[in-house]
């Protein structure tokens, strides 16, 4: 790489000149898509600036599809500046780290297995290369693009160091929004109120709610979709229609299933506790109770119900996609928002018609 001059770190448009320089240097050259342009020492060293400044002035040039980074390789020749013939088929693969929960779900689970497919889909164009890590991994940098799902604790302050070093991090089904990250969810107040709807129209004299974990944001939205479907019907909720569950708690609340035959549950737990006291009040799904779930378990039988349930579930087609853009076009000013991503109904069944009045 020829190019070489020296630039004023203090001046606020240095961004702008690097860029300019880079170009410049590219439209002379004779450079291929996918060539290894520089690393970002060998630029930072070249044109006298930080390795900050660097990287800042690549983002850009990236997210136009000029160059592209790639680790423990430099900085690529993007497929629209390459002047070979075969550029158009030879797009550079954006490269986006997945980091799977500390709970356990693996790349076959009730949530990361289906956003992973979504997120390897050849109809994603360009395709995304997808690296699957977990979230005890240590080896995370700044020049990594990562996605984690569902972050806590240790995890969550690992990620926001790499993001006041300039790295690029999106949160997934996240307990709390936080300033300095951009995170994507399904939007679980309209789920839950369509639920309740859906149970309603079916003849059930009251719907119940299961919810847990108030440090999640699924607890205040679900809770207000159940609140907006009573009052746009303007029913009244029973005394023990909400199921306020915790983590924490040493005793599990009692699930009334005698008064309510149909209950919406936040987390497949809920589910568990209304197949319970099912058994123990000599009551089947669906014939005496409807259940439906926010927290999707596929089509497999859920063995306390012994059938496979209904679900209002996130649309991960929905949710690749908007990564996806959200990669190529990284928004500085989303972050510290959230993206909500619709739901769509899945029937599979744990729903009928109230068989008592």
């Amino acid at each position: 790489m020829a190019i070489s001059t020296e630039l004023d770190e203090g001046n606020e448009r240095l961004t702008v000149q690097i860029r300019e320089k880079v170009l410049r240097d590219l439209a002379k050259g004779n450079y291929p898509a996918g060539h290894v342009y520089a690393t970002e020492g060998e630029l930072a060293h070249n044109l006298s600036v930080s390795r900050n400044t660097i990287r800042k002035s690549m983002e850009q040039l990236e997210n136009e599809g000029v160059l592209h980074r790639r680790k423990r390789v430099g900085i690529l020749v993007g497929p629209r500046t390459g002047n070979d013939a075969d550029a158009g088929t030879a797009a550079i693969r954006q490269r986006l780290v997945v980091v799977l929960p500390a709970w356990d779900d693996s790349i076959g689970g009730r949530y990361s297995g289906p956003l992973l497919r979504a997120l390897s889909s050849p109809r994603l164009d360009p395709p995304l290369a997808v690296e699957i890590r977990h979230n005890d991994d240590e080896q995370l940098t700044v020049d990594d693009v990562i996605l984690a799902v569902d972050p806590r604790g240790r995890q969550l302050w690992q990620l926001h160091k790499l993001v006041e070093q300039g790295g690029r991090v999106l949160l997934c089904a996240a307990g709390a929004i936080y300033p300095d990250f951009i995170a994507v969810d399904g939007e679980r107040r309209v789920a839950t109120a369509e639920s309740v709807k859906k149970l309603y129209a079916l003849g059930h004299r009251h719907v119940g709610l299961i919810n847990h974990d108030v440090s999640h944001l699924a607890f205040s939205s679900a809770y207000l979709g159940f609140l907006d479907a009573h009052r746009e019907l303007k029913r009244d909720i029973h005394a023990n229609a909400i199921v306020q569950e915790m983590f924490c708690a040493q005793t599990p609340r009692r699930v009334d299933v005698g008064e309510i035959s149909a209950w919406v549950c936040t987390f497949m737990a809920g589910v568990g506790m209304v197949g319970k006291a099912c058994a123990e009040a000599g009551l089947r799904c669906p014939d005496d109770v409807s259940v439906i779930t926010l927290d999707d378990p596929g089509h497999e039988t859920v063995a306390v119900l012994g059938t496979p349930i209904s679900a209002y579930t996130d649309d991960y087609e929905s949710v690749a996609a908007e990564i996806h853009r959200l990669l190529h076009q990284w928004p500085k000013e989303k972050q510290g928002t959230i993206t909500w991503i619709p739901s769509i109904w899945v029937d599979r069944g744990s729903i009928a018609p109230p068989s008592r009045g």
